[in-house]
């Protein structure tokens, strides 16, 4: 499976842990059958305010 990650994804790149994917809550919804998610933890992403993030 190949699953590409831009978008609404892109605002958290600034928040990141090196070695870790950083995803939205959409992301996550979109591939939970696939991925295992850490707890959530809300962010304030440029252009977008605070936002449900997880990372893979």
């Amino acid at each position: 499976m190949e699953i590409e990650f831009f978008a609404e994804d892109r605002g958290t790149e600034n928040t990141g842990i090196p070695m870790k994917i950083h995803v939205t809550e959409t992301t996550k919804a979109q591939t939970l059958s696939y991925y295992q998610y850490s707890q959530n933890t809300e962010i304030d992403v440029k252009g977008k305010g605070m936002m449900k993030t997880y990372f893979l």
